[in-house]
């Protein structure tokens, strides 16, 4: 599979490229297959230096705590949107118990989020130098957009739709189903914890992507479960472009700290349209 993956790639996929090193750095099964010395070896010499030699040091000891992250960043997405539909406030999810067992806290823990946010920072910076620092209308940063709208509708994945209701292969450099809104998530939590920037901006542009995301996949009976999801007909390009005056108007409604919580509550509406067979029957809105 990784070799498949790297023989296949042009030198003009930049965006591929950044998916298919971005999926192998933050899936647990990868990187377990990658921190396998024998697996390297067994890598084609281009396969190796695209997945094994360039990659950024793990921030934790173990590859399951991306895994573990997930999970965490599931269940707080899920809690938002029920606190939505409730009428209660968005406010920044507690965390849980401190795991005290080496070598790190819990994945909920906030020093474990900002560990794996340095960590992602790595790999932006290595897909799109300058990245971090660029301005908006800097080109780095436009590089990056564009490599999460083609990522977002669908367009860098190189093999067929997966069958409604079926489960997607690995570096296909397509969304993993309803994980997709994890990015936001993640971004959200990284802001709330201390202010950046950089992450504000990635945390709007993540919401303003799940418009994207749902405008290109569909999903079993109206629900998406996780990873069960397809892909729609159609061309990518004018969903992209479409989404690309949708950016503009956001960035344009959501400037700095102090529309962070009407953010917020954007992209909790959006975990509840996609989760509304849990949520919506579950927690009904509170009346008067």
């Amino acid at each position: 599979m990784f070799n498949a993956r790297a023989a296949a790639l042009k030198p003009s996929d930049r965006a591929r490229r950044f998916f298919l090193q971005f999926d192998a750095w933050t899936s647990s099964e990868l990187l377990a297959l990658l921190d396998d010395p024998g697996f390297v070896a067994s890598l084609r010499p281009p396969t190796r230096r695209l997945f094994a030699t360039v990659r950024p040091t793990l921030p934790f000891s173990r590859p399951t705590a991306f895994f573990e992250m997930a999970l965490m960043l599931s269940k707080q997405a899920v809690s938002r949107a029920e606190r939505m539909v409730r009428g209660m406030e968005l406010t920044p999810p507690l965390p849980e118990p401190i795991d005290e067992r080496p070598p790190l806290p819990c994945a909920s823990h906030p020093q474990a989020l900002l560990r794996m946010a340095k960590y992602l920072e790595r790999i932006f910076e290595h897909g799109f130098p300058g990245v971090h620092a660029a301005p908006n209308d800097g080109a780095p940063w436009r590089a990056f957009v564009a490599a999460f709208a083609a990522f977002g509708s669908g367009a860098l994945a190189t093999l067929a739709p997966t069958p409604l209701g079926g489960w997607p292969t690995p570096l296909n450099t397509e969304p993993d189903g309803a994980y997709f809104f994890l990015f936001a998530e993640f971004a959200l939590r990284r802001v709330e914890l201390a202010w950046s920037p950089f992450w504000f901006r990635t945390a709007r542009l993540f919401v303003a992507l799940e418009d994207l995301f749902d405008a290109a996949y569909e999903w079993p009976m109206m629900r998406r479960n996780l990873q069960e999801y397809s892909r729609k007909p159609g061309p990518a390009k004018p969903r992209i472009d479409a989404f690309m005056q949708h950016l503009a108007r956001f960035e344009a409604d959501f400037k700095g700290r102090a529309t962070l919580t009407r953010l917020t509550r954007v992209h909790a509406l959006n975990v509840c349209h996609a989760n509304r067979d849990e949520i919506v029957a579950g927690f009904p809105p509170q009346s008067g």
